[in-house]
């Protein structure tokens, strides 16, 4: 058997032309305020994301992305808090229910 000769392949798309000095400029393909503001901004951090390696002797260098600080309760919190875990501790907060067949 003898394969048929193959057609060329198909010619390139025409690329659009550019659009006349005074016409508006074209409009995207979806209008910026559809997208929510927490896709762009996690897009962002991905393009700016970079991989930290921890250093290999770690008691000469101290690396780390947080930017929290402790700082000390005054003593209002302090007896608040320990109030809070005193009721925590103390009280008997269950959480369970009992399954009845009402047939």
């Amino acid at each position: 058997m003898i394969a048929p000769p193959s057609s060329p392949p198909p010619p390139p798309p025409p690329k659009p032309a550019a659009p006349p000095a005074g016409a508006p400029p074209p409009k995207p393909a979806a209008p910026l305020s559809s997208i929510p503001v927490a896709a762009i901004r996690h897009a962002q951090s991905l393009e700016a994301a970079t991989v930290k390696i921890p250093p290999q002797d770690p008691t000469k260098e101290i690396t780390g992305t947080r930017t929290e600080q402790r700082v000390k309760m005054n003593r209002m919190r302090l007896k608040i808090a320990s109030r809070l875990k005193e009721a925590q501790n103390v009280t008997a907060m269950l959480t369970t229910f009992n399954e009845i067949d009402m047939t």
